[in-house]
């Protein structure tokens, strides 16, 4: 709350409500400069395999994605690919759904943070 008050007195200090304006300024920084690290243990790996695993997702631009789809934005492997994915599955960050049209496995970003940044066609965090 407090970085949308921040962001509507840069705007206009002097108002009875948000603007839409400083709402989604405060929602874009909020999500590009969230310690992502702080949500996983330190088991699953270190802030900058959790940062890549992310920007990975965000190469992607958008929330749902086949294996395939994955290796050929990142010009990788299927194989590569795969392990990718099991990260991303492992840190939690995207979940199987139910594939549609025989298309192979079917993944979605399960965290809405990372779907806002995509929504907002951020590519790289970091």
């Amino acid at each position: 709350m407090s970085t949308i008050y921040d962001e509507q007195s840069v705007i206009d200090y002097n108002v009875k409500q948000f603007s839409p304006i400083a709402v989604e300024k405060a929602k874009r920084k909020f999500v590009t400069e969230y310690d992502y690290y702080s949500l996983y243990p330190s088991k699953r790996g270190s802030a900058e395999d959790i940062y890549r695993t992310i920007n990975r997702i965000l190469l992607l631009k958008k929330d749902r994605f086949t294996v395939k789809e994955l290796a050929a934005v990142l010009k990788t492997t299927v194989q590569g690919a795969t392990n990718y994915v099991r990260t991303m599955v492992n840190f939690g960050l995207v979940v199987e759904v139910e594939s549609q049209g025989g298309r192979g496995k079917t993944y979605e970003v399960s965290d809405p943070k990372i779907k806002q940044l995509i929504q907002l066609g951020i590519q790289r965090l970091g």
